[in-house]
């Protein structure tokens, strides 16, 4: 953005204000719109509502989808007389792929939803991100109640057998009582994990025994796509009574 100001600075009196306006505006939306269409999303409406929103056409960072956009630059670099078809070619490859993205997500959702019924599995939400490396490749998740239902599809070759998370996971000895939901609850009121749960998609949450305390995990199922590996893992650990000792946000958890 700093090059992009100090270009248009240059050549502001040649562009007029209104021409420049407009440039910003593009800017800006056009960010806005490369951040709605991954499944990190934005917050579209901010500061009227903190609602986030997302397309889910491609994973955070998409290597082909970048190339439709940087190639074209830098052939341009070279070839200025072609500027105009290839900035034409670069935005009808950038609308396609994400045609593409679109229909293939579609036809992973409908896959997924058929081999949750062989299974005898329903939800009252089913939603499906992209994976890295290919439009063809998504995870689709299916809610009810309890639990979270992950299936890998491959829209070219297969669907993976599927993933059961239970929404809380607690030791045999405090899921026959109160006192799990009760941390549970303790933890829930903390700012750190209400901030957690409302950017988290598919949160699971974990309680263990630890010591004289307790150990409660938070991660979102949505960063589930690369095992081992579990960034975005929230650990909390607890004194008996549920009150706080340590909290943390782990990038590169291990399982």
């Amino acid at each position: 953005m700093a090059g992009i100001v100090c270009s248009i600075e240059r050549f502001r009196e040649k562009l007029g204000y209104l021409t420049t306006f407009g440039l910003f505006l593009l800017g800006i939306y056009t960010h806005i719109f490369l951040d709605l269409i991954t499944s990190y999303g934005t917050l579209v409406f901010f500061p009227f509502t903190d609602k986030r929103y997302s397309l889910d056409l491609v994973f955070i960072i998409d290597f082909y989808f970048t190339a439709l956009m940087l190639i074209p630059l830098v052939i341009i670099k070279f070839k200025r007389e072609w500027t105009k078809v290839i900035a034409l070619s670069s935005v009808a490859g950038i609308i396609i792929y994400l045609g593409i993205a679109y229909t293939w997500r579609t036809i992973a959702i409908e896959s997924a939803k058929a081999e949750a019924q062989k299974l005898g599995i329903t939800g009252k939400r089913v939603e499906a991100i992209p994976l890295p490396f290919s439009p063809f490749r998504w995870s689709v998740y299916i809610e009810d109640d309890k639990r979270f239902y992950q299936v890998d599809v491959d829209a070219l070759k297969s669907i993976s057998p599927f993933n059961s998370f239970e929404k809380k996971h607690l030791p045999e000895g405090l899921n026959q009582g109160p006192e799990g939901n009760n941390i549970i609850e303790k933890v829930e009121k903390l700012e750190i994990v209400k901030t957690y749960l409302w950017f988290a998609r598919f949160p699971v949450v974990t309680v263990k025994e630890e010591g004289e305390g307790y150990m409660v995990e938070y991660f979102d199922l949505r960063f589930n796509s690369l095992p081992p590996r579990r960034p975005f893992l929230l650990k909390l650990i607890l004194d008996k009574s549920g009150s706080l000792n340590h909290a943390e946000l782990m990038f590169h958890t291990i399982k």
